[in-house]
């Protein structure tokens, strides 16, 4: 079983304790929404050889150290996997790739997660757990997160 960092899914195969010497955060060992162990995968664009998987290979889960543009990548995805209309999917869709050129606080960002918040509940409710890096605090209170 891999100890995953939080911070950037680097792997220690036998820490010193539970949080991440290089780091301070903590290990990961299981994914938080499904309890599955978390997998490694092999890394060539890093000094560490091996990484934790970006996203949970049980329920897809993103892991803690995933980007923005990766996990709006992904939210986008699950619109594939709901069960909106086509043309209110491309709608949604062209919404979020239009989220990923802007501030996490920009105001002009609220109509785009009410949106999707309104036209895809299920996808907004998956979501939730992730959505931290991707809204600002200021635009959590205007949705109900904060």
């Amino acid at each position: 079983m891999p100890y995953v960092c939080r911070a950037t899914g680097h792997i220690d195969e036998n820490p010193d304790g539970p949080y991440c010497t290089r780091h301070g955060a903590p290990f990961i060992t299981h994914c938080s929404a499904c309890g599955a162990d978390w997998t490694a995968t092999d890394d060539e664009n890093t000094a560490w050889s091996e990484r934790g998987s970006d996203f949970c290979a049980a329920c897809g889960t993103p892991g803690p150290w995933v980007g923005r543009e990766m996990l709006l990548g992904w939210l986008r995805d699950r619109l594939n996997d709901s069960d909106l209309d086509p043309a209110r999917r491309l709608e949604l869709a062209a919404v979020l790739d239009g989220l990923a050129t802007m501030d996490p606080d920009d105001t002009k960002a609220l109509a785009a997660w009410q949106a999707l918040q309104r036209h895809a509940p299920k996808v907004w409710e998956l979501a939730k757990p992730v959505l931290s890096p991707l809204i600002g605090a200021t635009l959590k209170k205007y949705l109900g997160l904060a």
